[in-house]
Order: C-alpha cells, then structure tokens, then sequence
C-alpha cells in the first residue's frame, strides 16, 4: 500500500515567536490541504537547526534525515513545498537533496518557491497594496528582500516595475544582498519626499534581517539611515508568512507540484 507524505521544506528561524507566526503558520495550512498525506517537516540551516536544537530542545529534520524518516516509515510518494521566497541558493541546494533521494521513492514532485512566474508576480503586485493599506500616496512603502549574491534576482526588478504600471510608485523593492539597496532607494526618494516611509520585510519570517539589519540599533539599519535622510519612519515587523494572502500562494504552488520526477 502506497504511504503519502508533504514535506515542507524551509530555512529556518531561530525566533519561536515568529517561527509560530509564519514557518508553522505556512505548515498547517499545507497540512489542511492534504489531509490524506502525512507531514514531515525539515530544514536547510544546519547552524538554526543546531542552535534551536541547544536552545530550545526541539528537533528538526535536515532535508536529507526527512528523507530517510520517511523510507524508514515506508513513504513512497511525496509532494515537497518549500517556503522560499525565490529560486535561489538556498532552492537549488534542497534540489541537489531531493535528487540524491529521488531513488528512493516512487514519486517525488515539487511545488515552486513563492515567486516562480509572471502570475506570482501579479498576484503579488496586487496583494501588497492591499496588505499595506495604510501607506497612501503621499507615503512610500519599502519592502526588505534578502536578493540572492547569485544573481536570481529577476522577480524583485519585475515587482518594482509592476508597482509602477499598476499605480503604485511609491512602492519599492529593496534588497540585503543585491541592488537596489536601501541607498539607491534613498536616493530616488529624494524626487518624492514622502510624508512617512513604511519599512517592512520582505521575507517569509521577520528574523534577523528584519530585527538587525532592518529596524536594529547600528547606524547602518535601513532605519536609522531612513531617518538620517530626514523622513519620518514606521516599521511592520512581520514576515510574509503572517499574511494569509501569502500562506494561500504557497498552498496553489504545491497544489500545482510538478508532475516530473526531479
């Protein structure tokens, strides 16, 4: 008899409180849509998974131990979701996994990373206005990505040009690791000078980025240097994962897995 199982693959969170809000949040979502498939969870941050493991005695499977509880419980077919926000290297890594297990099972199919295609982007584009409510024309809205050194960056640039053609310029993108950074961003401010700019995440949890290098006490967090620049700020710190709108575009990726073996 064939066993079923959704594996939710993500980078992990040493903050339980957002863990709770977000990576969880996303989990039993997935889990409501396929009540027939047993769940298993694991992550690719071998240092987050050490430190909660230290911190908070709680366990959490590496994508290759996931692999192996589920030959151990005799699971040949699986749907994989992970809660990445790009197809980056964090992606691309968990792929490398998933095909040194793929012999193992008899079906393994994957759902796609939040932003995967031009219909991602659209929905995105559109729900971000309407997540961010508060923020009217007189406002700007910037977003925190992580960007990926790799180069993968294509759907940030799209986002911040479907901002523009839908109305919304005062919406932007901003990267961690990539450009547009938060300088360039404050430099193209300088033709608008907004009343307030919100600052908000743009990642599936607020963890370190969004308590250190977003709202923290160096003079180098995007807020400190937002206030430099003279403009009155007010943070959201809460990862995509808290917004249903989101948890939902993960749930219709996995619902769409590819029907290929990896």
């Amino acid at each position: 008899m064939s066993e079923k199982a959704l594996l939710v693959i993500s980078f992990g969170t040493a903050y339980a409180e957002t863990r709770k809000k977000t990576i969880e949040a996303v989990e039993e979502e997935l889990r409501a849509a396929f009540p027939d498939r047993k769940f298993y969870r694991a992550w690719t941050s071998g240092r987050i998974i050490s430190k909660v493991k230290r911190e908070e005695d709680l366990q959490i499977d590496a994508v290759q131990e996931a692999f192996q509880r589920m030959v151990e419980n005799g699971v040949t077919d699986v749907i994989i979701q992970p809660t990445y926000v790009i197809q980056g290297l964090e992606y691309e890594k968990m792929i490398c996994d998933v095909r040194e297990a793929a012999d193992s099972f008899d079906s393994i199919l994957a759902g796609k990373p939040l932003v995967s295609s031009e219909e991602d982007l659209e929905y995105l584009s559109e729900m971000m206005p309407k997540i961010f409510s508060e923020v009217d024309g007189d406002d700007a809205l910037v977003l925190m990505g992580h960007g990926s050194p790799d180069g993968n960056n294509e759907g940030y640039y799209k986002m911040n040009a479907l901002f523009r053609e839908k109305g919304y310029p005062n919406f932007r993108m901003a990267l961690v690791e990539a450009e547009p950074g938060i300088h360039e961003v404050i430099e193209e401010m300088k033709d608008t000078n907004p009343k307030t700019v919100y600052l908000a995440p743009f990642m599936l949890v607020a963890g370190n980025h969004a308590l250190l290098d977003m709202t923290g006490d160096a003079p180098d967090s995007w807020l400190h240097l937002l206030e430099a620049a003279g403009y009155q700020v007010q943070c959201r710190i809460q990862g995509l994962g808290e917004y249903k709108e989101i948890r939902q575009l993960f749930v219709q990726h996995a619902k769409k897995a590819d029907t290929r073996r990896i």
